[in-house]
């Protein structure tokens, strides 16, 4: 029975050196996993670093174009405010806010509205159909295939020529001219 003892024991012996040579090497992956692990957070901090740069830098670009785009906003509506009288600053504030709202609703710029809202008041005068009747235009300007200030000039030498210069009378002949365009081989700008 010793012997058999010496065989297990020495078989546990002859296991507990291959079991120590295999924890052994265990470490050493595992220690050279963690520097991996560690060289690769490195490499993510670098990434990151590097993706926040971008981000600030395209943050910046967007505000230097938002700024401009601004700048260009208030030069146009200045524009506009040489043809009110009155409260120009209550005005412009108003058709200032009224334009972007239409840009929003039409998917026009604000540069093609307000070149349009400055030939509204230009062509009609300064009335309480001014926005309606710039509106009608920039729909009408996308339907026949023109600019925003082409399609107040339609409607303008329309309605004029009819005298009836209303908001209805503008919604009217730009229905008219665009059915027109569908039929005929022309543009709002060609009528």
């Amino acid at each position: 029975m010793a012997i058999e003892v010496f065989k297990l024991f020495g078989s546990i012996m002859v296991d507990n050196e291959k079991a120590n040579k295999s924890i052994s090497d265990t470490d050493k992956n595992a220690e050279g996993l963690g520097k991996r692990f560690i060289n690769g957070l490195g490499t993510a901090a670098k990434w990151g670093a590097g993706i926040a740069a971008a981000a600030g830098t395209a943050a910046v670009a967007i505000g230097t174009v938002a700024t401009k785009a601004a700048m260009d906003f208030e030069k146009q509506m200045s524009n506009v405010a040489t043809l009110l009288d009155g409260d120009v600053k209550g005005k412009i504030a108003n058709l200032g806010m009224e334009v972007k709202n239409l840009s929003s609703y039409t998917g026009v710029s604000t540069d093609l509205l307000t070149d349009g809202l400055y030939q509204v008041i230009s062509a009609f005068g300064e009335t309480a159909d001014s926005m309606d009747i710039l509106a009608t235009a920039s729909k009408g300007a996308k339907a026949g295939n023109a600019t925003v200030t082409d399609s107040v000039n339609l409607l303008a030498a329309v309605t004029k020529g009819y005298g009836d210069t209303s908001a209805e009378a503008a919604n009217k002949a730009s229905d008219l001219a665009f059915l027109t365009v569908k039929l005929g081989q022309t543009s709002f700008p060609e009528l």
